[in-house]
């Protein structure tokens, strides 16, 4: 699990993105489905560019995938990603690299915009 992302890592150290002159990542640093990279109550996830980043928690961390995290402050678990679900809701959604990751459902690899999307999808159910 996790192996699609590659990153730049110094062992116990999270790494600074940097960012380009839009205000995004400029470099993955962290892995988002095992957030590996990522120190203390951080957690990985992506940024509106093309890279993941450790971001902090919010004030409700670790909702569970299919969890709703329209609350403000609400913050998936790891390897979980909150967009778009079901309504006007936002859902967490369970990153993955193959469908193997994702037990009975299916990966997708269209839900992020290239080149997130290249390799790391979100898990549906079938």
């Amino acid at each position: 699990m996790g192996s699609c992302v590659p990153f730049t890592s110094d062992a116990g150290m999270e790494l600074d993105a940097g960012v380009d002159d839009a205000g995004y990542a400029t470099t993955t640093t962290c892995n988002p489905l095992t957030n590996e990279g990522c120190t203390g109550t951080d957690v990985c996830g992506p940024d509106r560019g093309a890279s993941f980043y450790c971001q902090p928690a919010g004030s409700m961390p670790n909702v569970a995938a299919c969890g709703d995290c329209t609350a403000n402050g609400a913050t998936c678990a790891i390897g979980g990603y909150c967009g778009e679900g079901a309504g006007t809701s936002l859902t967490c959604f369970q990153m993955c690299c193959t469908d193997a990751d994702c037990g009975s459902g299916k990966c997708d690899t269209t839900f992020f915009n290239p080149p997130l999307g290249d390799n790391v999808g979100v898990c549906l159910l079938e």
